[in-house]
């Protein structure tokens, strides 16, 4: 991970609001659920991307708003639906 200084620090993009997590282990392999709250940092008038890390993940879904989503890249995750940013409140 790269490092950041304190100098460095900008206020995030994204809050997360709160994370519940549902972790499984079994002998060969441990499944996690992770439900997030996300809401955008009103204090940027510009959207940034949401981008979200993994080291060795495999993505079994991905939903917004409990429906099914697809449409991302392992490098960045930003939501959209119909022109809508998934990301607001």
């Amino acid at each position: 991970m790269k490092e950041i200084k304190l100098a460095d620090y900008q206020r995030p993009y994204y809050w997360i609001k709160t994370i519940d997590l549902d972790i499984d282990i079994f002998e060969d392999k441990t499944i996690v659920e992770s439900v997030l709250k996300i809401e955008r940092n009103d204090e940027y008038t510009k959207r940034f991307d949401l981008t979200l890390d993994g080291i060795d993940l495999k993505i079994l879904k991905i939903e917004i708003d409990n429906k099914p989503f697809s449409d991302y890249s392992y490098k960045s995750v930003f939501f959209k639906n119909n022109g809508r940013d998934r990301t607001s409140k």
